[in-house]
Parts: structure tokens; C-alpha cells; sequence
């Protein structure tokens, strides 16, 4: 379905005026047996995922290109609205519960839909992110270890060496007096998700 999508996203023209999909005997089934789902206060991870799975079937298999055009250029906007609210507002927060508070979510539905547009815990997204961000500082900026100690939220110079030693293997001073290459040319720590 990956590949329909970005079929549809590239070659697709979407209609000019956009209209509800047509909800057919096939997806109306799918719709009812899946609110008796959903309103339970617990959802199977499982069960979530394979229903997932068959509502990909379902628009693949009963809906054409077109017809699916004005829902996956609808979504396609909407997960790169959510996709720049994380990318310009993760270092502004500490948490995941703040970052999906800040973005108007509760921190069950900011992580559903995170895990949908990264494909990865928000939370282990977010530690990624924050490495890279101190090691690129360390390396590349005249900022002291201390201000980048309390800028990303350690509560001590202590806590901080710890961090880097346990994560880079290297206390943030070692991490400073290793040789300066520009930032494109170094090989990253974390790997991207994608």
C-alpha cells in the first residue's frame, strides 16, 4: 500500500473539488464491526494492527487511484503539517507530553499518529534527536558544557558526563576534542528513521 500511496501522491491529480469517498457495502461493514473496537476503553495492539491492515485491503482492493487520490493528498498534507510541528518544536520541550500537549493532542493519539508519519517511539525519536543535537553542539559551537549541560535539561554537570559517557561512550569533554570535521562529512551516531 506504501508504494500506492506514493504512486498516487506523485502521478495522481487530485480532483479540484474534494468530496467524501464513497463508502461502500465493503467498508461500511468494516466501519460498524470497528466501533464496538474502538469504544472499549482497552484496544489490542494486535487487533488495532490487523484491523490497519485490512482497512489498506479494503481501499485497495474496491477503490481506484483516483478515488483514493482526494483521500491520500488530504492525509499527505496533514502528516507534513504534523511532520513540521515536531521537526521545529521537539528541542523546545523536555517530554513527549509536553511536545503533545504544545501540538493540542493528547499524548495517546500524539504517539499513534507520531508512530504512523516517523515509524518509530516518539520517545526514542525524540533521545535520537537529542544526541545528535549535543554532540553537534559540543563539536561545532563555542558553547560551554555547562550551557549545554542545563540547555538540554540536566540537572548537573554529573548527570550530563553520564549521559554522554553511557551514550557516546565519551564524557562530553572527550566528545569537544574530537576533531572538528564539517557537519555533512561526519558520520552520524543515530541513524535516521525512514
Amino acid at each position: 500500500m506504501r508504494k500506492r500511496y506514493k504512486y498516487i501522491i506523485k502521478e495522481v491529480t487530485p480532483p479540484l473539488i474534494f468530496t467524501p469517498i464513497k463508502i461502500i457495502p465493503e467498508l461500511r461493514f468494516f466501519l460498524d464491526a470497528s466501533k464496538a473496537y474502538l469504544a472499549k476503553e482497552k484496544i489490542c495492539r494486535e487487533l488495532l494492527s490487523f484491523k490497519r491492515k485490512e482497512l489498506a485491503f479494503l481501499l485497495g482492493e474496491y477503490y481506484s487511484d483516483y478515488d483514493l487520490s482526494m483521500l491520500v493528498h488530504t492525509l499527505s498534507r496533514y502528516t507534513s503539517s504534523f511532520e513540521y510541528f515536531v521537526l521545529q518544536n521537539h528541542l523546545k520541550v523536555k517530554t513527549v507530553e509536553e511536545l503533545a500537549q504544545l501540538g493540542g493532542y493528547t499524548t495517546v493519539t500524539f504517539r499513534r499518529i507520531f508512530n504512523s508519519v516517523f515509524h518509530k517511539p516518539v520517545y526514542e525519536w525524540m533521545l535520537e534527536k537529542r544526541k545528535e543535537s549535543i554532540v553537534y553542539e559540543l563539536r561545532y559551537t563555542n558553547a560551554t558544557i555547562s550551557e549545554i549541560c542545563y540547555k538540554y535539561g540536566f540537572e548537573s554537570l554529573p548527570h550530563f558526563s553520564n549521559f554522554c559517557k553511557k551514550n557516546f561512550g565519551i564524557s562530553p569533554r572527550g566528545l569537544r576534542s574530537v576533531q572538528a570535521v564539517p557537519p555533512q562529512e561526519t558520520p552520524t551516531i543515530c541513524e535516521e528513521a525512514g
